[in-house]
C-alpha cells in the first residue's frame, strides 16, 4: 500500500513519518481536534492533498489506495471539519479577525486562520472533483465508483450550510483582507486569492456535474444555488486576478441553468436578496467595461455569465417583498449593452474580433429573452430597439467580411423580432396626439444606421456575385426591418422634418447624434464643450464631427479657441 509523509505531533523536522492511507483521516481529525499548532494541522491536510494529486496523475495505485482512504472515513472526517463551530473549526469572530484594530489578532488570523481555511478549501476541491470525475467513467470499476459517490454525497449534503455560513460573512472574511497580505506575507499559505479560487472551482464542480447527479448535488431542504450567487459575487466584487473566478462563475450559472431550467426562485429570500440588493445592474456593468477594456481572452465571460443569470431567472415577476419598476432582466440587459457601447465608443482600439463573443452572446441573449414568456409582456420600449439597432450596424458589416455567420443569424433574428415590434408601436400610436421629439430622432438616427448596412450588404452582393447566397436571409430581413422604419429597399427616407433636438438632458448623453451614447447613457465621463457648455460629448472626434457635420457650429455662442 502506496505511504504518504505526514507531520506528527512533535514539532521537529525529524518527526516526519511514513503515514499510510487507512491512517489519513484519523490523523486529519486529530490534528484538526488537538490543534497543537497551525503547522501540523496544515501539514495533515498538505498530505492528503498531495496523496489525491498522486493518485490523479496515476503515481499510486489508484482504486486501493482511494477504497480504503473512504473505508476509513475520509468523507466523514472532511464533513465534520467544514461543519465545526462556524467553519473548519474556527468561530466567526476568529474568521473576520481580518478587520480587528489589534495587530496581535491581525498576526495570528494571518498565520493560522487564513492558512488553513485555503488549504481545507483546496483538499475539498481536489476531494469533489477526483470522486466525480472517477464516478462519471462508465468504464471504471462499479464497485469502487458507488463507494466513491456514496462518500461524496456526505460531503455535498454539508457544503449548503457551509455555503450559507460564508455568505453571512462574505465583506469582513472575504473582502475585507489586510492590506499587507501579498506585500508583508507573500506566502501562498497567506494569500486570500486561494480562498476566491478555491470556492469559485468548488462551485464550478458542484454545477458541472448537477445534469449528472442531481438528487446528490440539490438538497431538497436547502436553498438550490448559494453557490452559483457566492460565485458570482467574488467576481463581481474581488478586483485581483478575476479571470478564472469569471471562468468558474460562467461554468457554474450556464450548466446550473441547464439542470434547473423550469424551476422558479422568487421565493427564495437568499436569491432575491443577491438580485435586488447586491447585483446593481450598473456594477455588473462596470465589471464588463473593465474586462473589455482589458481585451483579455475572457473578456466576455462576465457578459456570458450575467446573460446566463438573466435567463434563469425568467420569468422573474414582481412580488411584493421586493417590488421592481422595471423586471431585472431588461434592466441587466440595458446595463450590458451600455457597456459595449462605450467601449465602442471611447474608441479604445476595440476591433470585432475582441468583441465577437461579447456580442454574439448577447444578441443570442436577447432573442431567447423575447421567445421566453413572460420575460417582455406587450411592447419593447422603442428608444430601446433603435439602441440596439445602432448597436448591431455597428458590427454588422465587419463581422461579414470576417465570416461570423452565427452572429449575423443572431442579429437576423433579433431583427425580424423588431421588424414586429416597430409595427406594433405603429399601430398603438394615436395619430391625433402629437409624436415624441426623441423618439423622432431616434428614429431619423436608425434610418442613418439602417441605411449605411443596407448599401454595405448591397457592395458586398455586387461584389461577390449572386451566386454567394450566404447573406441573402439577412439582406431580405434587413430591408423588412427597413419597411418597419419606413423606409424602402433602395434607401429612399421619407421628408425629414425641421431638426428636432432631444429632450433628455444634454450633459448626461453624448451630443453627437451618430454617437452610440446619444441615445444610451454612457458609463464613462463625458466633456462639455469648450466654447458654450452647452453640449456634451464622449471626446474629441464626437465634438468634432458635431461641429463640422452636426451644426454645433450654429448653435455655439463662442467659437472654440482650437477650432475644428
Amino acid at each position: 500500500m502506496p505511504c504518504v509523509r505526514i507531520f506528527s505531533g512533535d514539532s521537529r523536522p525529524e518527526a516526519f513519518f511514513a503515514l499510510r492511507p487507512r491512517q489519513m483521516p484519523a490523523a486529519i481529525l486529530q490534528h484538526h481536534m488537538e490543534a497543537w499548532s497551525a503547522d501540523q494541522r496544515i501539514m495533515a491536510w498538505q498530505s492528503l492533498r498531495d496523496c489525491i494529486t498522486g493518485m490523479s496523475l496515476g503515481k499510486t495505485a489508484d482504486d486501493a489506495a482511494w477504497e480504503v482512504l473512504l473505508d476509513a472515513g475520509l468523507a466523514y472526517a472532511i464533513k465534520y471539519v467544514l461543519s465545526h463551530s462556524f467553519f473548519c473549526g474556527f468561530s466567526e469572530e476568529e474568521l473576520v479577525a481580518c478587520n480587528s484594530n489589534s495587530p496581535q489578532d491581525v498576526e495570528e488570523y494571518i498565520a493560522d486562520v487564513l492558512p488553513y481555511v485555503a488549504l481545507v478549501i483546496c483538499n475539498l476541491r481536489d476531494y469533489l472533483e477526483f470522486s466525480l470525475t472517477y464516478c462519471s467513467k462508465e468504464e471504471n470499476n462499479p464497485r469502487v465508483r458507488r463507494k466513491r459517490l456514496k462518500s461524496a454525497e456526505v460531503v455535498l449534503r454539508e457544503l449548503p450550510r457551509m455555503w450559507q455560513n460564508l455568505w453571512q460573512i462574505r465583506t469582513p472574511f472575504l473582502d475585507s483582507q489586510p492590506p499587507g497580505i501579498g506585500v508583508d506575507f507573500p506566502s501562498m499559505k497567506a494569500s486570500p486569492r486561494m480562498i476566491h479560487h478555491g470556492l469559485s472551482e468548488v462551485s464550478a464542480i458542484m454545477s458541472a456535474f448537477h445534469d449528472k447527479y442531481p438528487k446528490i448535488l440539490t438538497a431538497p431542504t436547502s436553498t438550490k444555488m448559494p453557490h452559483v450567487v457566492f460565485t458570482i459575487w467574488v467576481y463581481c466584487y474581488h478586483k485581483i486576478d478575476r479571470t478564472r473566478v469569471a471562468e468558474n462563475a460562467y461554468v457554474a450559472l450556464v450548466v446550473y441553468q441547464a439542470a434547473h431550467y423550469d424551476v422558479q426562485y422568487r421565493h427564495d429570500e437568499f436569491v432575491n436578496e443577491f438580485i435586488v440588493g447586491l447585483t446593481n445592474p450598473k456594477q455588473i456593468a462596470r465589471a464588463a467595461l473593465r474586462d473589455l477594456r482589458a481585451r483579455g481572452d475572457s473578456a466576455h465571460l462576465i457578459i456570458s455569465t450575467i446573460f446566463a443569470l438573466l435567463s434563469l431567472f425568467r420569468p422573474l415577476v414582481q412580488s411584493e417583498v421586493y417590488p421592481m419598476t422595471l423586471p431585472y432582466q431588461r434592466r441587466l440587459l440595458h446595463s450590458c449593452l451600455s457597456a459595449c457601447q462605450s467601449v465602442l465608443c471611447m474608441g479604445e482600439d476595440s476591433t470585432f474580433s475582441s468583441c465577437e463573443s461579447f456580442m454574439d452572446t448577447a444578441f443570442s441573449m436577447l432573442q431567447m429573452a423575447f421567445k421566453s414568456p413572460g420575460n417582455y409582456p406587450g411592447l419593447f420600449p422603442e428608444r430601446r430597439i433603435h439602441a440596439v439597432i445602432a448597436l448591431a450596424s455597428t458590427f454588422l458589416l465587419e463581422a461579414i467580411d470576417s465570416w461570423a455567420t452565427k452572429f449575423v443569424a443572431e442579429v437576423r433574428g433579433v431583427a425580424q423580432i423588431f421588424c414586429d415590434q416597430l409595427r406594433r408601436h405603429a399601430a398603438a400610436h394615436d395619430p391625433a396626439s402629437p409624436s415624441d421629439p426623441q423618439i423622432d430622432l431616434l428614429r431619423r438616427a436608425s434610418r442613418a444606421h439602417w441605411k449605411h448596412v443596407m448599401d454595405g450588404l448591397r457592395a458586398r452582393r455586387v461584389h461577390r456575385g449572386d451566386g454567394d447566397t450566404r447573406w441573402r436571409p439577412l439582406h431580405q430581413t434587413w430591408v423588412l426591418l427597413g419597411r418597419a422604419l419606413e423606409v424602402d429597399a433602395y434607401g429612399t427616407a421619407p421628408v425629414e422634418h425641421e431638426e428636432v433636438r432631444a429632450t433628455f438632458p444634454l450633459l448626461t448623453r453624448c451630443t453627437w447624434r451618430e454617437c452610440l451614447c446619444s441615445v444610451h447613457e454612457p458609463l464613462h465621463k463625458l466633456q462639455a464643450c469648450r466654447g458654450c457648455s452647452l453640449a456634451a460629448y464622449c471626446n474629441d472626434h464626437c465634438q468634432r464631427k458635431d461641429w463640422t457635420d452636426g451644426g454645433h457650429s450654429k448653435d455655439c455662442a463662442k467659437r472654440p479657441s482650437k477650432g475644428f
